[in-house]
């Protein structure tokens, strides 16, 4: 519970629609808008801090931020912070490869390179999941979506792990199949 006798500090990154920077250094998306919904009800002062998952994920770690929004539950995690009773969005990891990659099922990932975004909850799961199959890959960390969209885009034949509406508004630009 936050009693906001200051200003309530807000770690953002970019995951749009979810939660971006605007060029004023604002918040913008769904949990932003809640948010600010929420900070004028309470009589909040809201202060947003930008940066990359991987950096808000630490800030939050060393309360350096109060709030981290769109942060995906985990067992491990509810054990160190608070985290709200109602799901407001959810959302899911996919592998995604270029159109003519070859790769259509988990285990044509072997000997290749996969990229993925860094502390990235689905990806951790991923990991874990290739780790079962006995699969061999070079995991690729990047600090933040529009990063791991990238490596496709310059590396034509390497996969990626990302939410599914991002690649989504993406798909075309890129010519991303999802294998499978």
């Amino acid at each position: 519970m936050i009693f906001a006798q200051t200003a309530v500090k807000v770690g953002i990154y970019n995951n749009e629609p979810l939660i971006s920077v605007d060029r004023a250094g604002k918040g913008k998306g769904i949990f932003a808008d809640i948010l600010e919904y929420v900070a004028a009800k309470e009589g909040w002062q809201l202060e947003y801090v930008a940066g990359t998952w991987p950096e808000c994920l630490s800030r939050l770690e060393t309360h350096q931020i109060d709030i981290l929004c769109a942060i995906a539950f985990s067992e491990e995690r509810d054990r160190v912070y608070d985290f709200t009773q109602e799901d407001l969005v959810t959302n899911w990891g996919q592998l995604f490869a270029s159109k003519g990659s070859g790769i259509k099922t988990i285990t044509d990932l072997a000997d290749k390179k996969l990229a993925l975004l860094k502390g990235d909850i689905h990806g951790k799961v991923f990991g874990h999941l290739i780790t079962k199959f006995g699969i061999t890959c070079e995991i690729i960390e990047t600090p933040d979506y529009k990063e791991v969209l990238k490596m496709l885009s310059d590396h034509r034949q390497m996969p990626v792990w990302s939410i599914d509406w991002w690649v989504k508004n993406l798909q075309l630009i890129f010519q991303l199949n999802k294998p499978g």
